[in-house]
């Protein structure tokens, strides 16, 4: 197959396979979408469709612009923007879902090896019966760049208590990683994370895979196996964190540096098992012990009920 030039940045449409158990109820979901593209201003508008379903356009309520670091050419800059789609997600579902109308540099012609377009979507849903996870999704753009003397990054995350007898999984989305140039890494707690698609001396080498093994959705388009080197720029990457933090925990540092290769880390999402008790629904009702009207130091009691 050959492609076709003269289709614009913004004409080109990806697909991705969103698969859910049935009788979930998506609870938020988040779009991002980021490229190289010319201006420092990201595209705060991109397109979301589910194939058979209406078009929605998304408006980014977030964003950030990373200068490209070259005089070759000052006019470009990396960009990643972000909006809500819970409402769209939740009223779709799984199912094939597409986007289009993200600015990026024309590539035809183009030949530059830190190009990149690509989106990602998070959906967070909630499943009757289901053991209870706390979920959390953390974002930002950073750049790894040795060349450009950016060649280390960490974070802390928190917001979260890891439980006795808990299993912990992070996934990461990032750009540009190259499965040709090694010398890049990912740590959780200064422990370097590696599996059998995403080495530990080039974990962010343009794979999509699932606890070591590629994954791809039936409907995706292009249809990709998720291998190293297939994804074209982009990397998403679901890991198992669970021997890198410990029961007690509130908070993980998680760091990413390069020798050689250059990316840009996009966002986390957190996934580490809840040992709370579910109350499942609740209601509260009160009753006025004192009758009458309520008045301050009337004798108020509640009731509380579970399902």
């Amino acid at each position: 197959l050959l492609a076709n030039a003269t289709i614009t940045a913004t004409q080109a449409r990806t697909s991705a396979t969103l698969v859910m158990p049935a009788g979930a109820k998506v609870k938020y979901a988040r779009l991002y979408w980021a490229a190289l593209k010319t201006g420092d201003q990201a595209d705060k508008t991109a397109t979301l469709d589910w194939d058979g379903g209406p078009v929605e356009k998304v408006t980014a309520d977030d964003s950030w612009v990373i200068p490209y670091g070259f005089a070759s050419h000052p006019d470009w800059f990396y960009y990643q923007a972000s909006g809500d789609v819970t409402k769209y997600v939740n009223t779709w579902g799984a199912g094939d879902c597409r986007v289009t109308d993200v600015e990026a540099i024309p590539l035809a012609g183009v030949d530059v090896d830190r190009a990149f377009s690509a989106w990602t979507m998070v959906v967070f849903y909630e499943k009757p019966g289901d053991s209870l996870r706390n979920l959390a999704l953390f974002d930002g753009f950073t750049s790894i760049d040795p060349t450009l003397g950016t060649p280390s990054a960490s974070v802390t995350l928190s917001g979260f208590l890891v439980p006795p007898g808990f299993d912990a999984k992070m996934a990461a989305f990032a750009y540009e990683g190259d499965n040709a140039y090694d010398g890049d890494r990912f740590s959780i707690n200064g422990t370097e994370v590696s599996n059998g698609q995403n080495p530990g001396k080039n974990f962010f080498n343009s794979s999509r895979s699932y606890l070591g093994a590629p994954f791809s959705g039936s409907a995706d388009v292009p249809l990709i196996t998720g291998e190293p080197g297939t994804m074209a720029g982009y990397d998403l990457d679901t890991v198992d964190i669970t021997s890198v933090v410990a029961a007690g925990d509130t908070s993980a540092k998680v760091g990413a540096d390069s020798s050689y290769d250059i990316f840009l880390l996009g966002g986390f999402v957190t996934s580490i098992t809840n040992k709370s008790p579910d109350f499942g629904a609740m209601t509260k009702t009160a009753v006025d012990v004192n009758r009458g009207v309520l008045l301050p130091g009337d004798e108020v009691e509640y009731t509380i009920t579970s399902q």
